[in-house]
């Protein structure tokens, strides 16, 4: 018998450990993302995920959409980047922190005549000082400053972090002098703004998020897909049931934030079909000095952070829009006038009021919330 050389020995091994890799491969199933990104793969479009997530940052916050049903994978990028698109879009338009937005363009203005600005600023605008109106001033675009004050808004670099001391009564009463929604005027042909006070200034924070979201709900029901879907950005969310669930069930359960627990604990449960949610609170934007919470929620008629017994709300209603800002004016208002205003209005807020007494918790929903409650 003839001797096997090394070579053929080496070539056989190779050969084998070759044919092992090809039957592992063979009988190993295929892996689908549950969470496709910006390089999701879709090879074909047969081979569709029940759910898809889509993640990406926006407004100095996170986004995430929740697609379930689509038929069409192949379409998915194509839906993804009409939405950066459109959220990058709005940012040019509202953000406060982009020198060249438009809003930042308005608020560096010093005139007092009319300002023409875009029909999608005038719009979200005319929302929030209708919302103004309706909370008694506890929503008010024009607390800025204010917010700036206290080192919640847009900083420069040198002094962003430094929160070692809190503004002097003098600094406060002067900033209170510009600030007032009643000072500021909207016009619809053309489209404009215009401040009784030179140095007015707008800041959109407490309700683009939900504009935002209101935006891409709207953007995805425009490509008429048979899907259901939600979105989220920056904790604001809105969502969309196939019209199999929609008079059925409630098809989304959301958890609702424990302010006294980590970020993502949640101690409630909400089940909802065609609405919207938003959150504000006084536990995640906040610092202290000497024992005392100073809250990125200012209050527009002390320009000052609200010192009260409330630490968060939670609303429900049609739009995110709406939500964002109504959680934030409940915020302001505290615990007893928020109540009170969310019963009374035309058509009353669903509501939850979080107050924290003595290191405890209290969670007290209105009857409109309690309809989606589990």
């Amino acid at each position: 018998m003839k001797r096997i050389s090394p070579f053929m020995k080496l070539t056989i091994a190779l050969v084998l450990f070759c044919a092992v890799l090809l039957l592992i491969r063979i009988l190993q199933p295929d892996q689908l993302t549950s969470e496709p990104t910006t390089q999701t793969n879709a090879a074909s479009s047969e081979q569709k995920p029940a759910k898809i997530i889509l993640r990406g940052k926006t407004m100095g916050t996170t986004f995430a959409i929740t697609i379930e049903g689509l038929s069409d994978a192949l379409r998915l990028p194509e839906i993804e980047s009409a939405i950066k698109q459109r959220l990058v879009d709005i940012n040019q338009i509202m953000s406060t922190y982009i020198p060249a937005s438009e809003i930042s363009q308005f608020n560096r203005s010093q005139t007092t005549a009319w300002y023409n600005v875009s029909k999608e600023l005038l719009g979200i605008v005319q929302l929030a000082q209708s919302i103004s109106e309706q909370s008694q001033g506890a929503f008010d675009i024009t607390v800025g400053p204010a917010v700036n004050l206290w080192k919640f808004g847009p900083q420069t670099e040198e002094n962003s972090t430094d929160r070692s001391g809190i503004p002097t009564a003098d600094d406060v009463a002067q900033v209170l002098k510009h600030i007032g929604y009643q000072q500021l005027h909207t016009r619809e042909n053309p489209p404009g703004l215009k401040k009784d006070d030179p140095q007015l200034q707008i800041d959109l924070s407490a309700i683009a998020k939900g504009y935002a979201v209101d935006q891409i709900i709207e953007l995805l029901a425009a490509w008429q897909l048979d899907i259901q879907y939600m979105v989220e950005i920056g904790g604001e969310i809105r969502t969309v049931s196939h019209a199999l669930n929609r008079n059925n069930r409630r098809t989304w359960r959301l958890g609702i934030q424990d302010p006294s627990g980590e970020a993502g604990t949640s101690k409630r449960i909400v089940a909802v079909n065609n609405q919207a949610i938003a959150t504000s609170g006084d536990y995640v934007n906040y610092y202290e000095i000497k024992g005392v919470r100073y809250s990125h929620t200012i209050d527009p008629s002390t320009a000052m952070p609200v010192q009260h017994q409330l630490a968060s709300t939670v609303v429900i209603t049609d739009t995110c829009a709406a939500a964002d800002a109504w959680a934030t004016a409940l915020l302001v208002l505290g615990p007893k006038r928020a109540y009170d205003i969310a019963n009374k209005h035309d058509q009353p807020i669903a509501t939850l009021l979080i107050t924290r007494i003595n290191d405890q918790l209290r969670w007290t929903p209105n009857r409109a919330m309690e309809l989606f409650l589990e």
